[in-house]
């Protein structure tokens, strides 16, 4: 899940996840501890968004996915999906 959608690079648009407005979000700010990410909207709306889940996926990536998933890749999977990396049992305790 990313905050901005980069597919026309010339315009970058935030992602629709910023729920809970009636307008568009046309403002969002960092706390200085990236903690709180700050959004305001055209309907006057500002909210305040709790980072800690996104900071913990993106500081501990390979743990999330094996708590998501309940499991890493199995050999055939990684040759499929990271062809030309060596096999690495990624939810290795």
């Amino acid at each position: 899940m990313g905050l901005w959608d980069l597919a026309d690079r010339n315009r970058p648009r935030l992602q629709n996840w910023l729920t809970g407005y009636a307008g568009s979000v046309y403002a969002v700010a960092f706390a200085p501890d990236g903690r709180t990410l700050a959004t305001g909207s055209r309907d006057g709306k500002v909210m305040l968004w709790d980072l800690a889940k996104l900071n913990d996926l993106r500081d501990r990536p390979l743990q999330q996915a094996c708590a998501l998933a309940g499991r890493g890749l199995t050999r055939d999977e990684w040759a499929r999906y990271v062809a030309g990396l060596p096999y690495q049992n990624t939810c290795a305790p």
